[in-house]
C-alpha cells in the first residue's frame, strides 16, 4: 500500500522535473502518468512474487488454504 503512495510521489517528481527542464505541460503530465503506472506495476509484481514465495514456504507446515 505504501509503495503505491511512493509511486504517486515519484510520478509527481518526474512531472515537475520534466516541466522544469522545458517540456510542454501535456508531455510532462504524460511522463508522470507513465512513471506512476510503471512503478505501480513493478511494485505489484514484486509483491506477488514475495507472496507466492511465502505461500510456497508455508505449505510444508500444513497451510493448505491459500488465496493465491
Amino acid at each position: 500500500m505504501i509503495a503505491f503512495i511512493n509511486a504517486i510521489v515519484a510520478a509527481a517528481g518526474v512531472t515537475l522535473l520534466a516541466f522544469g527542464v522545458g517540456a510542454e505541460l501535456l508531455l510532462a503530465l504524460c511522463l508522470g502518468a507513465g512513471a506512476a503506472i510503471g512503478l505501480m506495476t513493478i511494485f505489484y509484481l514484486y509483491q506477488r512474487l514475495r507472496t507466492k514465495g511465502m505461500v510456497r514456504i508455508a505449505k510444508p507446515y500444513g497451510s493448505e488454504k491459500s488465496v493465491l
